[in-house]
Order: C-alpha cells, then structure tokens, then sequence
C-alpha cells in the first residue's frame, strides 16, 4: 500500500507541474496534458486498488 501511495503522489506532482506550466505560458495543450494525466493516475491507481484487493482478501 505504500508503493501504491507513492506512486499516487508522484503522480499528483507530475499534474501539479503540468498544471502551474499551463498557467505561465497560458498554454491550453498544457492543460489538456494535465488532464489526462490526471484522468490516467486516477485509473492506473483505482486498478492497481483493486488487485491489490483481490490479492489479499481472495
């Protein structure tokens, strides 16, 4: 479950970047980039939930 933290921060961070770029340059492609990088390590992090589910409790 750590790991699982970790790379959910990492992933948050990388966001965050894409996000205060797109601000400074006033680029929508940034902002674009950000959400799917968001929308990605909101399902790399909800599946690796659920086998992580699935591994412990099966």
């Amino acid at each position: 479950m750590l790991l699982l933290r970790i790379l959910f921060a990492v992933f948050a961070i990388c966001c965050l970047i894409f996000l205060v770029l797109g601000f400074m340059a006033s680029d929508a492609v940034l902002f674009i980039i950000a959400l799917l990088f968001a929308a990605a390590s909101g399902l790399v992090v909800w599946e690796a939930k659920q086998r992580f589910h699935s591994l412990f409790h099966s």
